[in-house]
Protein backbone atom coordinates (compact mmCIF):
# COMPACT_ATOMS: atom_id res chain seq x y z
CA UNK A 1 0.00 0.00 0.00
CA UNK A 2 2.77 2.54 0.78
CA UNK A 3 4.69 1.59 -2.57
CA UNK A 4 1.44 2.30 -4.11
CA UNK A 5 0.60 5.32 -2.75
CA UNK A 6 4.09 6.61 -3.71
CA UNK A 7 4.17 5.51 -7.05
CA UNK A 8 0.47 7.11 -7.46
CA UNK A 9 1.52 10.30 -6.20
CA UNK A 10 5.40 10.85 -7.71
CA UNK A 11 4.44 9.68 -11.70
CA UNK A 12 5.08 6.77 -13.54
CA UNK A 13 8.97 5.05 -14.28
CA UNK A 14 10.47 6.16 -17.51
CA UNK A 15 11.79 3.96 -20.51
CA UNK A 16 15.39 4.38 -19.85
CA UNK A 17 15.98 3.81 -15.47
CA UNK A 18 18.68 6.19 -14.50
CA UNK A 19 21.33 4.75 -12.44
CA UNK A 20 21.20 5.02 -8.38
CA UNK A 21 23.06 7.75 -7.34
CA UNK A 22 24.88 9.31 -4.29
CA UNK A 23 25.20 12.05 -1.52
CA UNK A 24 28.10 13.78 -0.75
CA UNK A 25 30.53 11.86 1.33
CA UNK A 26 30.21 14.90 3.54
CA UNK A 27 26.74 17.07 3.76
CA UNK A 28 24.96 18.68 6.23
CA UNK A 29 21.02 18.68 6.03
CA UNK A 30 17.45 19.70 8.37
CA UNK A 31 14.87 16.59 8.91
CA UNK A 32 11.67 16.53 9.74
CA UNK A 33 10.35 13.56 11.25
CA UNK A 34 7.10 11.42 11.51
CA UNK A 35 6.42 7.94 13.14
CA UNK A 36 6.01 5.29 15.45
CA UNK A 37 6.17 1.95 16.34
CA UNK A 38 3.46 -0.32 17.32
CA UNK A 39 3.16 -3.79 19.18
CA UNK A 40 1.39 -6.59 16.91
CA UNK A 41 0.08 -8.30 19.88
CA UNK A 42 -0.76 -5.05 22.23
CA UNK A 43 -2.66 -2.68 20.79
CA UNK A 44 -1.57 0.23 23.30
CA UNK A 45 2.12 -0.61 23.34
CA UNK A 46 2.16 2.21 20.40
CA UNK A 47 5.22 4.86 20.35
CA UNK A 48 4.88 8.04 18.32
CA UNK A 49 7.80 9.82 16.87
CA UNK A 50 8.17 13.12 16.03
CA UNK A 51 10.81 16.25 15.56
CA UNK A 52 13.14 17.54 13.89
CA UNK A 53 17.14 17.25 13.63
CA UNK A 54 19.97 18.84 11.81
CA UNK A 55 22.36 16.07 10.63
CA UNK A 56 25.73 16.71 9.61
CA UNK A 57 26.92 13.51 7.80
CA UNK A 58 31.59 12.93 7.51
CA UNK A 59 31.53 9.80 5.57
CA UNK A 60 35.36 10.40 5.43
CA UNK A 61 36.18 10.53 8.74
CA UNK A 62 33.28 8.23 9.56
CA UNK A 63 31.23 10.34 12.35
CA UNK A 64 27.63 12.13 12.16
CA UNK A 65 26.84 15.30 14.44
CA UNK A 66 22.75 15.10 15.00
CA UNK A 67 21.51 18.14 16.92
CA UNK A 68 17.81 17.09 17.57
CA UNK A 69 14.74 17.63 19.46
CA UNK A 70 11.88 15.08 19.82
CA UNK A 71 8.74 15.36 21.30
CA UNK A 72 8.00 12.99 25.07
CA UNK A 73 5.39 10.58 25.39
CA UNK A 74 4.36 14.45 27.96
CA UNK A 75 4.46 15.92 24.56
CA UNK A 76 7.81 17.80 25.70
CA UNK A 77 10.75 18.69 23.19
CA UNK A 78 13.97 17.93 24.46
CA UNK A 79 16.74 19.47 22.62
CA UNK A 80 20.35 17.60 22.39
CA UNK A 81 23.44 17.01 20.62
CA UNK A 82 23.86 13.19 19.45
CA UNK A 83 27.75 12.37 18.12
CA UNK A 84 28.50 9.24 16.90
CA UNK A 85 32.40 7.84 16.10
CA UNK A 86 31.84 4.98 14.07
CA UNK A 87 35.47 3.81 13.89
CA UNK A 88 35.60 4.13 17.55
CA UNK A 89 31.94 2.28 17.71
CA UNK A 90 30.91 5.05 20.57
CA UNK A 91 27.93 7.33 20.77
CA UNK A 92 28.08 10.91 22.92
CA UNK A 93 24.25 12.42 23.67
CA UNK A 94 24.37 15.71 25.26
CA UNK A 95 21.13 17.22 26.78
CA UNK A 96 21.45 20.60 25.63
CA UNK A 97 19.14 21.56 28.57
CA UNK A 98 21.20 20.23 32.00
CA UNK A 99 24.13 19.67 29.85
CA UNK A 100 24.39 16.34 30.93
CA UNK A 101 26.73 14.27 28.72
CA UNK A 102 26.03 10.33 28.41
CA UNK A 103 28.37 7.91 26.79
CA UNK A 104 27.72 4.78 25.06
CA UNK A 105 29.28 1.40 23.11
CA UNK A 106 27.08 1.35 19.68
CA UNK A 107 25.62 -2.49 19.30
CA UNK A 108 27.46 -4.59 16.91
CA UNK A 109 24.44 -4.38 14.39
CA UNK A 110 24.80 -0.67 14.08
CA UNK A 111 26.23 0.89 11.11
CA UNK A 112 26.85 4.13 9.43
CA UNK A 113 24.21 4.64 6.67
CA UNK A 114 26.32 4.61 3.06
CA UNK A 115 25.29 7.94 1.52
CA UNK A 116 24.35 5.67 -1.60
CA UNK A 117 21.39 4.52 -2.89
CA UNK A 118 22.20 1.11 -3.64
CA UNK A 119 23.14 -0.63 -6.80
CA UNK A 120 20.28 -3.13 -6.89
CA UNK A 121 17.53 -0.31 -5.68
CA UNK A 122 13.78 -0.49 -7.62
CA UNK A 123 13.17 2.88 -9.79
CA UNK A 124 9.94 3.12 -8.76
CA UNK A 125 9.11 6.46 -10.57
CA UNK A 126 10.63 9.59 -12.59
CA UNK A 127 8.50 13.00 -11.76
CA UNK A 128 9.41 16.51 -10.71
CA UNK A 129 8.98 19.10 -7.77
CA UNK A 130 7.33 22.21 -8.02
CA UNK A 131 5.41 24.16 -10.67
CA UNK A 132 7.29 27.08 -12.26
CA UNK A 133 10.46 25.98 -11.08
CA UNK A 134 10.28 22.30 -11.12
CA UNK A 135 13.15 20.05 -9.78
CA UNK A 136 13.52 16.73 -11.33
CA UNK A 137 13.53 14.11 -8.58
CA UNK A 138 13.53 9.85 -8.72
CA UNK A 139 12.27 7.65 -6.72
CA UNK A 140 13.66 4.54 -5.09
CA UNK A 141 13.04 1.68 -3.35
CA UNK A 142 14.68 -1.00 -1.61
CA UNK A 143 14.64 -3.01 1.97
CA UNK A 144 18.00 -2.88 4.18
CA UNK A 145 17.97 -2.86 8.27
CA UNK A 146 14.98 -5.35 8.21
CA UNK A 147 12.82 -2.40 6.33
CA UNK A 148 11.72 -1.56 3.22
CA UNK A 149 12.90 1.72 2.35
CA UNK A 150 11.56 4.19 -0.22
CA UNK A 151 13.74 7.10 -1.27
CA UNK A 152 13.12 10.26 -3.22
CA UNK A 153 16.13 12.43 -4.67
CA UNK A 154 17.00 14.73 -6.94
CA UNK A 155 17.95 13.83 -10.28
CA UNK A 156 20.82 16.82 -10.17
CA UNK A 157 23.22 16.32 -7.47
CA UNK A 158 20.71 13.04 -5.76
CA UNK A 159 19.86 15.50 -2.87
CA UNK A 160 17.31 13.76 -0.69
CA UNK A 161 13.81 15.40 -0.68
CA UNK A 162 11.99 12.70 1.22
CA UNK A 163 11.91 9.44 2.18
CA UNK A 164 9.89 6.10 4.84
CA UNK A 165 10.78 3.02 6.26
CA UNK A 166 8.48 0.67 6.62
CA UNK A 167 8.07 -2.52 8.49
CA UNK A 168 6.24 -5.54 10.07
CA UNK A 169 6.25 -8.17 12.49
CA UNK A 170 6.04 -8.24 15.72
CA UNK A 171 6.78 -4.40 16.40
CA UNK A 172 5.78 -2.88 13.42
CA UNK A 173 7.29 0.30 12.79
CA UNK A 174 6.88 3.54 10.06
CA UNK A 175 9.00 6.46 9.73
CA UNK A 176 8.29 9.17 7.30
CA UNK A 177 11.93 11.87 6.58
CA UNK A 178 11.05 15.75 5.10
CA UNK A 179 14.66 16.90 4.16
CA UNK A 180 15.29 20.32 3.49
CA UNK A 181 18.72 22.91 3.54
CA UNK A 182 20.89 20.29 1.67
CA UNK A 183 24.04 21.26 1.38
CA UNK A 184 26.85 19.29 -0.29
CA UNK A 185 30.50 19.54 2.88
CA UNK A 186 30.55 20.48 6.17
CA UNK A 187 30.65 24.32 7.29
CA UNK A 188 32.36 23.70 10.77
CA UNK A 189 34.06 20.93 11.75
CA UNK A 190 33.78 22.23 15.55
CA UNK A 191 30.40 20.13 15.52
CA UNK A 192 32.32 16.94 16.31
CA UNK A 193 34.19 18.36 19.28
CA UNK A 194 33.38 16.98 23.02
CA UNK A 195 35.09 20.45 24.26
CA UNK A 196 32.64 22.10 26.40
CA UNK A 197 31.04 19.72 27.20
CA UNK A 198 31.71 17.31 30.43
CA UNK A 199 31.62 13.91 28.80
CA UNK A 200 32.97 11.02 30.20
CA UNK A 201 36.15 9.85 28.28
Amino acid sequence: MFAFVLFAVFGSVTAFPPRPCCLSRQYEVIIQTVGGTANSTNASAVNVIEGSSRLVYDGISNRTAIYGSFRDPNGLFHPTKTINFYQQRVSYMINMTSGVCKKSMMPEHEVMHSPCIPDDARLLASTHVGDQHKIATNTWAWEAYNATIHSINTVDGCAPVMNGYYGTGAMAFVYMNLFTNYKAGIADMGVFSLAGHACPI
